[in-house]
């Protein structure tokens, strides 16, 4: 396995400002990483053209023809497929997304991190690279548990869906995934079963390099339902950026007692201090009235496509 950084892989769709912010994150923390960007058939003008302006320094990839897998999820799943068709069998590729960033420098310890879990144990596929949430603070802490002879946390099998085996966002080793015959599946639910059959429990690293951005504005399918329209609103959803890490906030992570996990809201400051704390990360979170609303309107658009393919 190659000690070279990451290639980082950005999945995109309609958040062009985002897509730039994130990128410009990566050239100044791991700049010496190659950069791929698999966008999901954009089609506002922003973002359009940031791809265009990407595409002089990084490679742009937009599948010809139409999605994959229809689902909430967009073509994400299907453009992990083509990211990992892609990549060097030897070398670790980190899949990353548009409404995310990079919020500290990497340097040569960062790679031993990645290199001494993939390298303990030869089975495993994923290793997680974001910070926790302030949200979910109580679970982790009763379900994560540090492992020092490989450096990373583990979650215990806490009848979630996803996170125990898989997540999206990872860093991941292409060889040992393609050996399997992995093939992405359309829901975070399945991949998380799929990874559960053929390797081992996904680490999350000691000393997280990415987070999500907070109150970003959300698409599910590809469209906005009145009620996560209106919760975008009400919360201020838009572009709130994370400072970068200074090199003592570094050390102060990395010197840290294992123990206390690295929750985001404890490590990061965003540039507009009044964003809502603990964050949110989708716009309806806690609302079981506009949950259900989201719900309700969606159900109701798939029927209508239903009925009009019928008589149509």
């Amino acid at each position: 396995m190659s000690s070279l950084p990451p290639t980082f892989c950005v999945f995109s769709y309609n958040r062009g400002r985002f897509l730039k912010h994130c990128v410009a994150t990566v050239e100044a923390c791991s700049p010496d990483s190659r950069i791929v960007i698999f966008d999901d058939h954009s089609n506002d003008g922003e973002t359009v053209r940031i791809l265009d302006e990407l595409r002089a320094s990084h490679e742009v990839c937009i599948p010809e023809g139409p999605d994959d897998f229809a689902h909430k999820c967009g073509g994400l799943y299907a453009n992990m497929q083509r990211a990992l068709e892609s990549l060097p069998a030897d070398q670790l590729a980190c899949f990353i997304q548009d409404d995310m960033q990079v919020v500290r420098r990497l340097d040569e310890k960062d790679l031993a991190a990645f290199e001494r879990f993939f390298a303990a144990d030869p089975n495993a596929a994923f290793l997680q690279p974001a910070l926790m949430r302030a949200s979910h603070r109580d679970r982790d802490e009763r379900i994560t548990t540090y492992d020092p002879d490989m450096g990373v946390y583990f979650r215990s099998n806490n009848r979630q869906s996803a996170g125990i085996f898989f997540s999206a966002v990872s860093i991941l080793h292409p060889g040992r995934l393609r050996a399997a015959g992995w093939t992405f599946a359309p829901t975070e639910k399945q991949n998380e079963a799929q990874a559960r059959r053929h390797f081992s429990r996904l680490g999350l690293l000691r000393d997280p390099f990415v987070f999500y951005l907070p109150s970003v504005p959300a698409y599910r399918g590809k469209a906005k339902t009145w009620a996560l329209a209106y919760a975008e609103k009400v919360r201020r959803c838009g572009f709130y950026p994370y400072r970068l890490m200074s090199d003592a906030e570094i050390v102060a992570l990395r010197q840290r007692d294992p123990k206390v996990l690295p929750i985001a809201e404890d490590r990061l400051r965003t540039e507009d201090p009044t964003i809502e704390r603990p964050w949110i990360f989708y716009p309806i979170e806690g609302s079981r009235v506009l949950k259900a609303l989201n719900t309700l309107e969606l159900r109701l658009r798939a029927a209508w496509r239903a009925l009009h393919s019928k008589w149509s």
